[in-house]
């Protein structure tokens, strides 16, 4: 399961429009990230971190992936969580909505330039 949702969020790039499953669109592909699970390996082994919003943030995997899912300090660590293990697309969905999460379980399909979502926008993951 984890090797498909890999092959599904390769094939997306930023930019992207994402449509959902009624073809209304929802944003634009603003990050991707990978499962973070190695099949090898079982257990969870999602990266954790705690960004200090003090500091200056330094360009490595985990801060990049911190700073994807780290928009309110009142995002749940077990969604966080959830994200880092299964992978995610983050989507710009404008300046006065919140940014949406869809999982590789939630796409359907995914074309040379559009991501097609199986769900609404309401099924969405947003902070």
């Amino acid at each position: 399961m984890k090797l498909l949702n890999n092959e599904m969020l390769m094939q997306i790039r930023t930019g992207m429009k994402v449509y959902d499953r009624n073809e209304d669109e929802v944003g634009t592909v603003e990050y991707v990230q990978f499962t973070d699970e190695n099949p090898e390996q079982p257990g969870p082994e999602t990266l954790t971190s705690t960004i200090d919003k003090t500091e200056p943030y330094r360009n490595t995997l985990v801060e990049s992936i911190g700073r994807a899912i780290a928009g309110s300090d009142n995002f749940p660590e077990e969604v966080r969580q959830k994200l880092l293990r299964e992978g995610f697309i983050k989507i710009d969905t404008g300046l006065l909505t919140a940014d949406a999460f869809a999982l590789p379980n939630q796409i359907s399909s995914v074309s040379s330039e559009n991501v097609y979502l199986h769900v609404t926008r309401d099924d969405l993951i947003s902070i």
